[in-house]
């Protein structure tokens, strides 16, 4: 009589623990997991999404810009400005000076002497 009582209690244990994974387990996968249909759509889009932008930016490259000719007649022009400027003191005569350089200097591309 105990040896079947011990049966039936480990019988319901095991079962009762069986139970109790089985629904543990169900939760977890219910939480975590997305349905393979949507998975499937994210990963071919993203696929199609890196391919396009793969292929597109070898193509899509925008204009090369055109410089103008250095002009030293505007240079000139500049340099006068800037040397009336400096025995008056007058910084404001010496800021639009710096304007001007640097204005014939980004037209020509050279930006580096523009940032004077």
């Amino acid at each position: 009589m105990y040896r079947l009582l011990l049966d039936e209690t480990r019988k319901f244990s095991n079962e009762h623990v069986e139970y109790e994974n089985q629904v543990t387990i169900n939760e977890v996968t219910q939480k975590t997991s997305t349905p393979p249909s949507c998975m499937h759509r994210l990963i071919t889009s993203l696929l199609l999404t890196a391919f396009l932008w793969l292929v597109c930016s070898k193509f899509a490259h925008g204009q090369t810009p055109t410089y103008l000719p250095l002009q030293p007649h505007k240079l000139w022009y500049a340099r006068k400005i800037l040397l009336e400027a400096l025995p008056k003191n007058d910084s404001a005569t010496v800021a639009e000076a710096c304007y001007l350089f640097g204005k014939t200097y980004s037209t020509a591309g050279d930006y580096r002497t523009a940032q004077f």
